[in-house]
């Protein structure tokens, strides 16, 4: 009984000595007061680009260290719960940290924007110098550089609206006689192209002279006004009457290159023995008759003066001559020609005397001179026979052609001058 008594008794007292010791104080629970960040207010990126935001709780002794990223469209902008961004698509967006305990929150607004791709040049298929006829009527190209630039508008523009338009597709129409600068601009960089366009009207010749003094002659198509532009700051103007022609003589202080330019309608043209280099007729559609007899031309092209029918281009040195289908009479002895092609024309009188025309040349020639025979007469003697002549003399296939390529179709064939 004494045993029990000390087991009891032990227990007590250890029972008072617990309850008698003083209670251990628990750790504190530190709470959130605020988020830090390097969030700016508002943000531009391009489309693709990618940023890091970094954000954290204060203090940083808080038990809560969580802080929780969010986008409002993640098509515009995503975000992962590290705080990398990614620009996805043009727009705009809010993106947000905040903290898990206290709800403290820090945003951006986040503009996202197409790559920019600036322009470096322009591509254009202008030519520095252009002539045009009144009424005529082109469409110029012109495109940024590169391709892929934002900016691809290029706006056209003209120097005088009165000489020539242009619409903002490029479509360009020649309104009067004048000169006019075409411009194709870039909106982005300021590149530009240029072409001056120079107009004329369908009455218009002009040619270039070496001679000191030039003398020209004309017969006009109706009552009207001839304006004679001398090249040299000169200018004479004639009024001419129907019928009556008229002559012109202009010297020069210098017998240098001097380009003439005639204004006016003409039924026929004289400008013989004036040393000219050029001769331009191809903008007067109503010219009848053209004498440029005795000059220094190498190249004459009149297969654009639709009315021309009769041309006396002798004593030149042209190497090539083109003419035109209503042709008629043609002289152009004592040249260079190694062919001459009547393709579709129907003349009366071709002369091509003293050229260098092989006798090929000279077949190829009868076989594109037109007129057939349906009911050939005999092969005779007499010119009057035929009434289509052709002179060939001095060429050096006269003696070898094959003239009877021409006879079958009723021409006669004289190998000898016309003159």
């Amino acid at each position: 009984m004494n045993r029990y008594f000390l087991y009891i008794a032990a227990a007590a007292t250890f029972l008072t000595a617990a309850c008698n010791r003083p209670h251990e104080e628990e750790d504190p629970v530190i709470p959130v007061t605020g988020i830090t960040h390097n969030l700016p207010a508002t943000l531009e990126l391009l489309v693709g680009a990618t940023l890091t935001l970094e954000a954290a709780v204060e203090p940083a002794e808080a038990a809560n260290q969580t802080v929780t990223w969010s986008t409002s469209d993640p098509n515009v902008v995503t975000v992962t719960p590290a705080g990398e961004l990614t620009a996805i698509t043009a727009g705009t967006a809010t993106i947000t940290a905040a903290t898990d305990d206290g709800g403290f929150t820090a945003t951006c607004e986040i503009t996202v924007n197409e790559e920019v791709i600036p322009v470096t040049g322009i591509t254009h298929n202008l030519p520095a110098t252009l002539e045009l006829l009144v009424g005529a009527t082109l469409t110029f190209e012109a495109a940024v550089e590169p391709a892929e630039a934002a900016n691809q508008t290029v706006t056209w523009s003209t120097s005088d609206a009165q000489v020539a338009t242009i619409n903002t597709e490029g479509e360009l129409t020649a309104i009067a006689p004048g000169t006019v600068t075409i411009t194709a601009a870039a909106d982005d960089g300021g590149f530009t192209a240029t072409c001056t366009v120079t107009v004329t009207s369908t009455d218009v010749i002009t040619m270039t002279t070496l001679a000191s003094e030039v003398s020209l002659s004309f017969w006009p198509l109706c009552d009207g006004n001839i304006i004679i532009d001398w090249g040299d700051g000169m200018e004479s103007e004639m009024f001419l009457i129907y019928y009556y022609g008229s002559s012109i003589t202009h010297s020069y202080s210098s017998a240098s290159e001097h380009r003439i330019t005639i204004t006016g309608n003409i039924a026929r043209l004289y400008c013989e023995n004036n040393q000219l280099t050029s001769l331009d007729v191809n903008k007067h559609t109503r010219l009848g008759d053209l004498h440029c007899a005795n000059n220094q031309l190498t190249t004459l092209d009149v297969s654009d003066a639709v009315e021309l029918y009769g041309l006396n281009c002798s004593h030149n040195q042209l190497v090539t001559l083109n003419v035109n289908n209503t042709m008629h009479d043609l002289y152009c002895d004592n040249n260079q020609l190694t062919k001459l092609d009547m393709s579709g024309i129907f003349p009366k009188r071709v002369s091509c005397c003293n050229n260098q025309l092989t006798a090929a040349a000279l077949n190829d020639l009868f076989s594109s001179l037109q007129i057939v025979c349906y009911n050939p007469p005999a092969i005779s003697t007499k010119n009057d026979t035929f009434v289509f002549h052709v002179w060939i003399d001095g060429n050096p296939g006269t003696n070898d052609c094959d003239i009877s390529i021409a006879r079958e179709k009723c021409w006669w064939v004289i190998p000898g001058s016309s003159f």
